[in-house]
């Protein structure tokens, strides 16, 4: 870095580029006729939506949704399927003899 160059003029030359940064972003909004408030309420509502997306897509990725206990333990219960289009409701009770699942499709999609 050249000698002639110091950070003080770093600091000037990146406080002016905010400057004009932040005088193109007034007079778009002001050409939109928006003010600085109606641009953070659509920046907190797209974040919003943006979260609201992920947490959809993290439930929908589960396989066992709507699950639901047959007895008091969790080694018995019904559950649609989150990895399949049809979402057709399974039984899924742990062998302890056995030390595996049995399985088995319901065939419908009605829970009841």
């Amino acid at each position: 870095m050249p000698d002639d160059f110091k950070g003080t003029d770093l600091q000037l030359c990146n406080r002016d580029g905010q400057q004009t940064a932040l005088a193109a972003l007034s007079s778009l909004l002001e050409a939109a006729g928006l003010n600085a408030g109606d641009l953070a309420t659509a920046i907190t509502a797209l974040g919003e939506a943006k979260q609201a997306v992920k947490a959809k897509e993290q439930e929908s990725k589960s396989i066992f949704q709507d699950k639901e206990n047959i007895y008091d333990d969790e080694d018995a219960f019904i559950y649609r399927r989150g990895d399949t289009k049809k979402k057709i409701y399974y039984l899924r009770i742990y062998d302890g003899s056995s030390k595996k699942p049995y399985v088995k499709s319901l065939s419908t999609t009605d829970r009841t």
